[in-house]
């Protein structure tokens, strides 16, 4: 979405970081320009975890049952918040600032994609002929990979996500 925006718009797009939220380095740029239109993806927790340990062992595929294993090793392990890295927060959390509210935040669905990024283009007046997929891996059922256990720990630490934005495994 940034590399379309700043194609379509390059002096009037500003962005601190692709993964940036509301709560960090942002909210005084945010302060600073209220007048900005501000929106955001949201995604299923499960696929985007598993989204995440995806791209990370891309290079380092094994079979179902390994690929289980390790993917509830890396839940337990890896996607633990220790209150620095932003994918592990919900993402309710991206939006927390003291000069806005969640009204303000036009919320997309990613599992909507290329529609949304047309509702934006059409909001913004711009004209994307063509919507690239940047950081592509093979396309996988994230249900498959999940262990119980799994499925739980990702329940029990985006609760809020869930319960918001109406999501279910």
């Amino acid at each position: 979405m940034i590399s379309l925006l700043k194609k379509a718009l390059p002096n009037q797009v500003a962005v601190i970081a692709q993964h940036g939220n509301a709560s960090t380095m942002e909210r005084k740029f945010l302060k600073e320009h209220p007048e900005y239109f501000i929106f955001s993806m949201v995604r299923n927790p499960w696929e985007r975890l598993f989204s995440w340990y995806s791209l990370l062992y891309k290079w380092d595929p094994l079979n179902l049952e390994e690929e289980r294993i390790r993917f509830e090793e890396f839940l337990i392990n890896t996607a633990q918040d220790n209150g620095n890295d932003s994918f592990l927060l919900n993402q309710l959390d991206y939006f927390k600032n003291t000069t806005h509210s969640m009204d303000d935040v036009t919320i997309y669905r990613y599992e909507n994609y290329m529609e949304e990024i047309k509702k934006i283009a059409d909001r913004l007046g711009i004209d994307i002929q063509e919507i690239p997929l940047l950081n592509e891996t093979t396309p996988k059922n994230y249900r498959a990979y999940y262990t119980e256990k799994g499925k739980a720990l990702v329940a029990q630490k985006c609760a809020r996500d869930i319960d918001h934005f109406g999501y279910s495994y």
